[in-house]
């Protein structure tokens, strides 16, 4: 009789989670998939959302059609406070938001971040990011203590951007002397930087560089002196990170809160709320994308990182930031909001 009842309640958990699957199954193959994106339609975010697009839609049940949505305005928040806010909560909209996204709600003053990051569903990170501090090989400042010694033009797009924020941040805190010029799109930077107008860049992902500009980095015209993260980008082992540089455990505390930021460098999160197994579901397709050898090899053409990180860390990761001491958040939202 015992074996007869656990047979039954195993072919009925059998039975519920098969009814489970086919109701995934059931909502995808009717309904599409839409992936806001919270930059430009031809930026580095948008470029990684379009390859992400096309490869995912085989492992989601139901192979539901996969439609990018870009959605710009004030570096990420609009799209953020989107999916926070008015997106569907029926598992029919993600997003890929910036990594500062993450932190702008602990940070903000007037930025309009209207969620709580801890409250949303994250599904993964493609790659984290290193943003790379760097002049132009003809530059004689090839290293931060140079930079201490010799003034270099830095180009930038605006003072909150990252490279207004982080040249700022080392002038104050590692004692550089960088000119900081912004109001550039970054199109223009580029340009500017080849024209000669600027010395360099500091500030911009160095996957941005690799996927926009990918012949820099294989022509070696660029100077590597410095980047953020929580761990050295592969392709520059010899560079420094900046909180590797603090004068005092105060600065290098200040570093790692923008470390932190930037190591959720293309994370991509549902609205509050999703059901469970449609959520796990996306989690699951996300996770097969990221070692899909297809997807693999048109991600090494195009030139894109991989460095997938899973929910599981992500929370990790937005957790640490949001247990930074109030002076030290403080101190960050101070300098980073001028």
């Amino acid at each position: 009789m015992k074996r007869s009842i656990a047979c039954v309640a195993a072919i009925g958990l059998l039975a519920a989670s098969s009814a489970s699957a086919q109701k995934v199954d059931e909502f995808y193959s009717k309904t599409k998939l839409t992936l806001v994106v919270g930059g430009d339609a031809g930026g580095a975010h948008d470029a990684y959302a379009r390859l992400l697009q096309r490869h995912i839609v085989r492992h989601i049940p139901g192979n539901p059609v996969v439609i990018v949505q870009n959605m710009t305005g004030a570096g990420g928040v609009v799209a953020a406070n989107f999916i926070a806010n008015v997106a569907p909560r029926d598992g029919s909209t993600i997003a890929a938001l910036f990594p500062g996204n993450v932190v702008e709600p602990l940070l903000q003053k007037t930025n309009g971040a209207n969620y709580d990051p801890r409250n949303l569903t994250w599904i993964g990170n493609i790659a984290s990011l290193q943003l790379a501090c760097f002049t132009w090989f003809t530059n004689e400042v090839k290293t931060v203590e140079q930079a201490r010694q010799t003034e270099v033009i830095m180009g930038g797009q605006n003072a909150g951007s990252g490279s207004g924020v982080l040249p700022f941040l080392m002038n104050q805190m590692l004692g550089t002397k960088f000119k900081i010029i912004t109001g550039y799109q970054t199109g223009d930077l580029r340009l500017a930087l080849e024209r000669g107008e600027i010395q360099g860049i500091c500030g911009l992902a160095y996957s941005t560089v690799l996927v926009s500009t990918p012949r820099w980095i294989l022509e070696k015209k660029l100077n590597f002196i410095a980047q953020t993260g929580l761990k050295r980008s592969r392709d520059l082992p010899d560079t420094p990170i900046v909180s590797e540089l603090a004068k005092n455990p105060e600065d290098a505390a200040i570093f790692r809160l923008l470390d932190i930021r930037d190591a959720l460098g293309r994370p991509y999160v549902g609205p509050p709320g999703m059901p469970a197994d449609r959520t796990e579901a996306l989690r699951a397709a996300f996770a097969k994308t990221m070692s899909d050898p297809a997807y693999l090899a048109e991600a090494k053409q195009a030139y894109q990182d991989i460095d997938f990180a899973d929910h599981t860390e992500m929370e990790g990761i937005i957790a640490e930031a949001y247990r930074m001491p109030a002076d030290v958040v403080r101190r960050v939202s101070d300098l980073t909001h001028k």
